[in-house]
């Protein structure tokens, strides 16, 4: 699995203050908020791991697509609302299958 996608789907979280809500309660600019900061760390983390700019965009840009076309919404949902949580097992519980899938599709991407 490319290593650069693990790392951005165990380190990434949305933000957020006060009382964290419920996976039902997320709203679609949290869960769209929530992506893109699972691409801007996937870049940042290529990037650190030594691929181009534009290399690490590319890649990632497959990889967020990937993710868009096999992610149900409310698997979103579920991911989501662990990483309000900070419960980076079950965050990456719910995206490891796609996140393999992207990554096999994408690992010639960005070389």
């Amino acid at each position: 699995m490319n290593r650069f996608v693990v790392a951005a789907v165990g380190m990434l979280f949305v933000g957020g203050a006060g009382a964290q809500p419920a996976t039902a309660e997320l709203r679609p600019e949290q869960i769209a908020l929530y992506r893109q900061k699972l691409e801007a760390g996937c870049v940042t983390d290529a990037k650190a791991g030594g691929l181009t700019p534009s290399n690490a965009q590319a890649m990632c840009g497959c990889w967020s697509k990937s993710l868009a076309q096999s992610v149900t919404e409310p698997e979103w949902q579920a991911a989501a609302s662990h990483a309000l949580k900070r419960d980076e097992a079950a965050e990456t519980q719910v995206l490891a299958p796609h996140v393999r899938q992207a990554a096999r599709l994408c690992a010639a991407v960005g070389r």
